[in-house]
């Protein structure tokens, strides 16, 4: 998946049309809408959408590492920390799925 920064115009677009998108869409959508304000130095707006987003759709790892950088940004060091625990206990449990999945074909 990738995922860009959107312009500053679209931050300010109503929510309302977001919300009613997909989940994954939605997700996606505010994970822009934050990667937008943390480029803009809003660290506290860039907070909100990306917990916006992880309501959305949980399992967005570029979310929760982005979520991790902008809690460093404003020297939040333990919610950083959480958040960089998340996302790799999540690659970790991906690669024992692969591996499992690799040893039975």
């Amino acid at each position: 998946m990738s995922i860009k920064p959107v312009s500053s115009e679209n931050k300010a677009r109503d929510l309302s049309g977001i919300l009613r998108e997909g989940s994954f869409d939605r997700a996606e959508k505010l994970h822009n809408l934050g990667i937008d304000s943390l480029n803009n130095g809003d660290f506290f707006a860039a907070i909100e959408y990306f917990k916006k987003a992880l309501e959305c759709f949980p399992e967005l790892i570029e979310t929760i590492n982005a979520l991790g950088v902008t809690y460093l940004f404003i020297d939040d060091i333990a919610m950083a920390r959480a958040c960089f625990a998340r996302v790799l206990k999540k690659i970790l449990k991906t690669m024992m799925l692969l591996s499992i999945w690799h040893l039975s074909t």
